[in-house]
């Protein structure tokens, strides 16, 4: 009995070394991250760029992602709307020599509207192609998939929003494949959801890779980063 409690333990630290490990090599990339601000009358946004890459074509085209992505109102550009006061800010999610995800909240206001937004976006780039990846390129996105989502970990401006909020599987099935935002983590996916005002703007809901292993598509080189 000692000995079967011996090696269940030594089976849990291996574990966490190799969890471990992996967050480590995560954060040993290529390439800095700085900050930058744009401004203009009622509008601060801030957002990272990127250094030291050694291809200059792909550094360009991933800063152009990331400078661009906050400014997206409403199928158009923030700064050609008359009256808007906006604010940014953004945090780095994950950070690795293959992929990078950055996380915009914005507070937007137009004069004369009847209240203001609060927004959630994410940009998820392949540091190695310059290119932005999609939710559909991670995870096969149906009904199946929407279930195991909302049995996740729910995080909203107030708990009570999930049993006030009905939430359709077809409405949010074509969100995520029209505009998803979502993060990655060492061991949960994080998906916004749009709700109405009255409810917070978001929500977002976390599940766990291992509860959605039958709709990740394994072969997408990006989960090479994680223990799947």
């Amino acid at each position: 009995m000692k000995n079967r409690c011996a090696v269940i333990l030594l089976v849990v630290v291996l574990l966490l070394m190799l969890r471990s490990a992996v967050v480590m090599a995560a954060s040993c990339d290529p390439y800095a991250v700085v900050a930058k601000t744009f401004t203009q009358e009622n509008i601060e946004v801030a957002y990272p760029q990127i250094t030291n890459l050694p291809d200059d074509a792909i550094q360009q085209r991933i800063n152009e992602l990331l400078r661009d992505r906050p400014f997206q109102c409403w199928e158009t550009d923030c700064r050609e709307i008359t009256g808007l006061n906006m604010r940014t800010q953004y945090v780095i999610k994950w950070r690795s020599a293959n992929l990078l995800t950055v996380q915009y909240r914005s507070y937007r206001y137009i004069k004369g509207a009847a209240h203001p937004v609060h927004m959630f976006d994410t940009i998820n780039i392949n540091v190695n192609s310059g290119s932005e990846i999609l939710l559909q390129d991670l995870v096969v996105i149906d009904e199946e998939f929407i279930t195991l989502l909302k049995a996740g970990e729910f995080k909203a401006v107030s708990p009570k929003v999930k049993e006030s909020v009905k939430f359709s599987d077809q409405a949010i099935i074509r969100e995520l494949i029209e505009r998803g935002a979502f993060y990655l983590t060492p061991v949960s996916l994080g998906v916004k959801v749009s709700v109405p005002h009255v409810a917070g703007d978001f929500v977002i809901f976390e599940v766990k890779y291992q509860d959605i292993a039958g709709k990740i598509k394994s072969e997408n080189p990006v989960w090479r980063e994680f223990l799947l």
